[in-house]
């Protein structure tokens, strides 16, 4: 499957694109430090329900995001993203130009320098959320394969500090609903809107 909007643009105004300021929705993370979380542009995401609304052939733009930093200076970082939508891909702009000794749903990041955290949020990675599907489906993180720690969960490595566990914004490894609400009360964790880029 490839999507129609890499087919219209070509790869200069992709990464022009991806740089441009974009306005987030990002939730206050209820004092889990550490959290990584999954969130979208505004307007083909809710940020009530942490639902990312897909149209088929057409790549969803997204950003993983660590919230609630317990170090100052980011090395790197270990994820495996995963969905239940069977033609799911999650295609990386690469953002620091890090290096992925993974996969793009297993990402094994070291950044080239170490990334200081931001208030309200330290965007890790931009990129594109790519499915065809418009059925109800999950997308949901958990550890790198390998990872750096036996805790089972997301990490975040910290110069000067080794890698540390992270947290789910919404206490669940579930980060991101695809095109419909939780079936249960929306996610009581999300918060106030954050700009993360001006």
């Amino acid at each position: 499957m490839r999507s129609k909007l890499f087919d219209s643009l070509p790869a200069n105004a992709l990464l022009a694109t991806m740089l441009l300021a974009i306005p987030l929705v990002v939730p206050s993370a209820n004092g889990q430090s550490d959290a990584l979380g999954l969130y979208g542009h505004p307007e083909r995401f809710d940020a009530s329900t942490a639902t990312i609304w897909t149209v088929p052939g057409y790549a969803q733009l997204v950003f993983l995001v660590l919230t609630e930093p317990s170090g100052s200076l980011i090395a790197g970082y270990e994820v495996g993203i995963t969905s239940t939508a069977s033609d799911f891909e999650y295609l990386s702009g690469n953002y620091y130009r890090g290096w992925n000794l993974g996969t793009q749903t297993n990402h094994m990041v070291t950044f080239p320098e170490p990334v200081p955290v931001t208030s309200g949020g330290t965007v890790l990675d931009i990129a594109y959320l790519n499915t065809d599907l418009i059925v109800p489906r999950i997308v949901s993180f958990g550890p790198s394969s390998p990872s750096s720690l036996p805790a089972g969960m997301p990490v975040v490595v910290y110069s000067g500090m080794g890698p540390v566990a992270c947290s789910y914004p919404f206490g669940t490894p579930v980060v991101a609903w695809l095109n419909s609400p939780p079936v249960a009360a929306p996610a009581q964790s999300w918060g106030s809107v954050k700009a993360l880029f001006r």
